[in-house]
């Protein structure tokens, strides 16, 4: 290794080994708030209609579209549940992610590097896994990690020692050359990136290959 790379080398876990879950945290993996006064406003339509709103002038959407789900819940079966969180992560994935997601449904992990100045990340999760899925715009493919990350789909960890010649190849990509040219002294953070648990089963539920079991 590289006297300026980063990383804690050890073996490649299988992928979907994690146990990730959703973070349900905001940026760009959690529920932005301006997505969730949309889905607040288009849930007040059908809350009027539910027996626990009593005065139509007094309805505010954020807590209606909150009562709307409390009452969902309860409801829904473990099924049903499950799919309705299925739904949900879909529905906040791009067309560039899905194919990211499609190349670690394979089982493959792909190499992650940070550019890191001192104490400041000048660029996080560059990565070859857009190159292999062949996404429309790999200037993204930083972005489309973080935010798969924050869904849970995704486990980005440490460095992966059976992957050394692939983090060589990285350090030339445009985007990383871009950032150590940008800032001084850097030094590159070796992660990997693989399928979480929760994004396996996300993906045997959606994989549009695969039959659904009756």
């Amino acid at each position: 290794m590289s006297g300026e790379d980063e990383g804690d080398l050890g073996a490649c876990p299988q992928a979907g080994s994690g146990g990730g879950t959703p973070s349900g945290q905001g940026g760009p993996g959690g529920r932005a708030p301006g997505g969730l006064v949309r889905r607040a406003a288009r849930l007040v339509g059908s809350s009027l209609t539910r027996p626990f709103v009593t005065d139509v002038t007094e309805v505010d959407p954020l807590r209606a579209a909150m009562k709307e789900l409390l009452v969902t819940s309860a409801e829904f079966d473990p099924e049903r549940a499950r799919e309705d969180l299925h739904a949900t992560v879909l529905s906040r994935l791009t067309p560039d992610e899905a194919r990211i997601l499609s190349v670690l449904a394979t089982g493959t992990a792909f190499p992650v590097v940070d550019v890191v100045a001192g104490d400041r990340v000048v660029l996080r999760n560059a990565s070859t896994v857009g190159e292999s899925a062949g996404v429309t715009l790999p200037d993204e493919v930083p972005s489309y990690l973080g935010r798969l990350d924050g869904l849970g789909l995704v486990d980005i960890d440490g460095e992966c020692a059976e992957l050394g010649p692939q983090y060589e190849i990285l350090r030339t990509d445009p985007l990383v050359r871009a950032a150590r040219a940008a800032a001084k002294r850097t030094k590159l953070r070796r992660r990997t990136v693989r399928l979480s648990g929760f994004g396996a089963r996300f993906w045997a539920a959606c994989n549009p290959d695969a039959t659904r079991a009756r």
